[in-house]
């Protein structure tokens, strides 16, 4: 009998611990356990920042791009590798959805590019007004001098050196966000000085604004318009090129 039990497997006689990692039901979900696939996890998080894309397809458009080739990658992966990497639906579910507010908010930016200008106006932009280079005596090309009284429309950001954030009525409009968000001096072709009629007025934000109105050129050395010593420390803002009366803005 004693030899009998000395080779007795019955569950009563085997340690605890043995008893857990013999147990069926246990190896059966060590068996089948598969990880989660990161991108899958990744691309379901990135879908939910990509709506920014939807309020500035513009600048966030890389959000729903990166999203797209993120689900992409986990649905080849969960696909291929089905037995040890679980996660498909997931994968499926972020490139779905970064795929549709890919598109959607591409095809909003269209329509509003193509719809944005009014009639009778001419778009332009920064990289329009960019003279960087034309020379030291003559820093503004011929084509940019031919804009001088043209009826233009262009987009940019209110740089902070203004006077006052509420209800503003000039102001300098910069190109891109480093300058709006840290101000500084622009260099005299990336900004254009700003004065709105007495009916529109702006408070001051880092949102992209459209304005369409009269072009002037003229030069440098000058205040710029909205800008104070108080706002923009011992140097005012120095005005640049370029100055539009504007008649809208939004």
């Amino acid at each position: 009998m004693a030899e009998d039990s000395l080779f007795n497997d019955s569950p009563e006689d085997q340690d605890p611990d043995e008893q857990v990692f013999q147990s069926p039901g246990v190896h059966q979900d060590l068996v089948q356990y598969r990880s989660v696939s990161k991108s899958a996890v990744v691309a379901i998080a990135v879908s939910i920042v990509s709506l920014l894309a939807i309020l500035d397809f513009s600048f966030w458009w890389f959000l729903p791009a990166t999203g797209v080739v993120l689900g992409s990658v986990a649905l080849r992966v969960t696909t291929r590798f089905e037995q040890h990497i679980s996660g498909k639906r997931l994968a499926l579910a972020g490139f779905a959805l970064n795929t549709t507010i890919l598109v959607v908010g591409g095809t909003l930016f269209t329509i509003e590019y193509l719809t944005e200008v009014p009639d009778g106006y001419q778009r332009i932009s920064f990289y329009t007004l960019d003279a960087e280079g034309v020379s030291t005596a003559n820093p503004i090309s011929q084509e940019i001098y031919a804009l001088k009284d043209n009826k233009v429309f262009i987009k940019g950001y209110i740089h902070p050196g203004v006077n006052g954030l509420g209800r503003i009525q000039r102001f300098v409009l910069v190109g891109d966000l480093k300058t709006c968000c840290f101000g500084g001096q622009p260099k005299p072709w990336d900004m254009v000085e700003v004065a709105l009629k007495k009916e529109h007025h702006l408070s001051y934000d880092m949102k992209v604004h459209k304005l369409w109105g009269k072009m002037d050129i003229g030069s440098g050395g000058h205040i710029a318009v909205g800008s104070t010593k108080e706002v923009t420390g011992d140097v005012a803002l120095q005005g640049g090129y370029y100055a539009i009366d504007a008649d809208g803005v939004k």
